[in-house]
């Protein structure tokens, strides 16, 4: 049996709650003003800590960058799931935009605090989070979105559970004149924007973090709950802690599996090159034709073109067997790529975290 999730707002009560309420309400309004939208399309229990897909939505058309594709799901009872509150309506009252944005990020510690004691979903309300994506979208464009997602991948995969060094640290930072780290630097870009912004109210781990579930739902993938606190090392990882592109399929599981990943996840992570221009459709929609095009093999045919699409690591797995089982799965299912690769993201996002007390 799943536990109800909290939140910090069932501790507060009288007058408090609506000092607090009163505190953040000129936050809420001044994103309501921008026109974020808060699309629940994915969820985290609060007991059992299973991703779920919580809301049906029609897919929407994004009007803009600031406006996610809405990703259809069906609406599932589930004990811990809880919904976000509506924001009250009420006038904007003066305030300069930075202060918005400064004493918005502040308020993080009024919302973290309940989501580190426990696995609640995210407050959809949470002024920081907002304020951060806000950012995010005005810097990263839809053609930077595949290598701020790569970005995420080369900071959070580090984690190495037999040394416990690594993970999402922002360590990637001090990493980008290594080999394969070649092109971040440009995807890094964008965030430099954003952080010179908001400064030290945002660690590198959590714009990171934050950034790459961006990049998925702008380019018209899930909408990813992610969860505020991560603390930055301030240094490199240790080194050669990415698999090699050249591995075969046999030797990618196994790496896999040293970082408690299991075959599934590693099939779902791998729907990341759907971004990007690796030849698995359109480089800027993220969707499931990474898993049609591995079927197919167009490397195969005699093209100088097709023999370029995807790496040796890419082109390995539809002759794995237990690789081929969930790559056909997500070539005919999208909904169950989508689930799955935010359960995945979730957990490569976490792990080996320290987070900020």
């Amino acid at each position: 049996m799943c536990a109800p999730s909290s939140s910090l707002r069932e501790g507060l009560s009288g007058p408090d709650r609506l000092d607090l309420r009163a505190e953040l309400l000129p936050f809420a309004n001044l994103l309501r003003r921008h026109s974020l939208r808060r699309p629940v399309c994915y969820t985290r229990c609060g007991g059992c800590g299973q991703i779920k897909a919580v809301g049906r939505s029609r897919d929407v058309e994004p009007r803009g960058l600031s406006e996610p594709k809405v990703v259809a799901g069906e609406i599932r009872d589930h004990p811990g799931e809880s919904q976000p509150d509506k924001l009250e309506q009420g006038r904007v009252p003066p305030i300069s935009r930075r202060a918005a944005l400064l004493g918005a990020v502040s308020a993080a510690t009024l919302w973290t605090a309940a989501d580190r004691a426990s696995c609640a979903p995210i407050d959809l309300a949470n002024p920081a989070l907002d304020v951060l994506k806000q950012e995010i979208r005005k810097a990263v464009t839809l053609a930077k979105a595949p290598g701020v997602l790569r970005l995420v991948f080369h900071d959070g995969f580090t984690f190495n559970p037999s040394t416990q060094t690594g993970g999402p640290n922002g360590s990637i930072i001090f990493e980008l004149d290594r080999p394969e780290s070649e092109g971040l630097k440009r995807a890094l870009r964008p965030l430099e924007k954003v952080k010179a912004t908001l400064g030290d109210n945002v660690s590198w781990a959590d714009l990171i973090v934050v950034a790459g579930a961006e990049a998925v739902a702008m380019t018209g993938g899930p909408v990813i709950p992610v969860r505020l606190g991560r603390r930055d090392q301030g240094a490199a990882d240790p080194e050669d802690q990415m698999p090699p592109e050249t591995l075969d399929a046999a030797t990618l599981k196994s790496f896999f599996h040293s970082r408690n990943y299991s075959t599934q996840e590693m099939i779902a992570l791998s729907g990341a090159h759907t971004l990007g221009g690796k030849g698995f459709g359109d480089p800027t929609t993220f969707d499931n034709s990474y898993y049609k095009i591995l079927l197919n093999k167009p490397w195969e045919t005699d093209t100088a073109m097709t023999k370029m699409i995807g790496l040796k690591t890419d082109r390995a797995l539809p002759d794995d067997e237990e690789c081929r089982k969930w790559v056909i799965t997500y070539a005919e299912d999208q909904n169950r790529f989508f689930l799955d690769f935010a359960s995945a993201y979730e957990k490569l996002v976490t792990q080996g975290v320290t987070w900020k007390s």
